[in-house]
């Protein structure tokens, strides 16, 4: 019988260095890369797994931003503060926004490694787009967004 490791079943080995499974274990491409991510190195059998490529963890390079934006929901707020993005060369890489009963909430993770401001600049531009358009907009570095919202 083949066990399946999942990304949320190889959470639960966080803090371990090497984990051993069945030779017979399928393990998913995000549990591994998570695992490498981690240091944590995968026996199956008598074999150690490759490192698979990393996921999880941004490019020495990237520079990554959480934006939110909130306010009463109007046409052009997406294209306001995306334009305003564009305009300083910071990538959006996902993005989700939803309308509840008239109120617009939307959340960004950027890539401001090529951006051609400094962050201040920035999030003061997103702050004038933010009063512009009748919202409002916070930008944070996502390592201390995350830092702020642990459990």
């Amino acid at each position: 019988m083949e066990t399946i490791i999942t990304l949320d079943a190889i959470k639960k080995y966080a803090g371990q260095k090497e984990i051993a499974l069945p030779e017979s274990a399928v393990i998913t491409g995000e549990a591994k890369a998570w695992a490498h991510a981690n240091g944590i190195s995968i026996k199956l059998g008598d074999k150690v797994l490759a490192p698979s490529p990393n996921l999880f963890k941004k490019s020495k390079k990237e520079k990554r931003l959480v934006i939110s934006v909130l306010g009463e929901d109007k046409v052009g707020i997406i294209a306001g503060v995306s334009g305003a993005l564009a305009q300083h060369n910071v990538n959006i890489l996902d993005i989700n926004q939803t309308s509840l009963q008239g109120l617009f909430a939307m959340v960004m993770i950027v890539d401001a490694s090529e951006c051609t401001v400094s962050f201040d600049d920035l999030k003061e531009v997103l702050n004038k787009k933010g009063k512009e358009i009748g919202v409002r907009i916070d930008a944070h570095d996502e390592d201390v967004f995350r830092f702020m919202h642990r459990i």
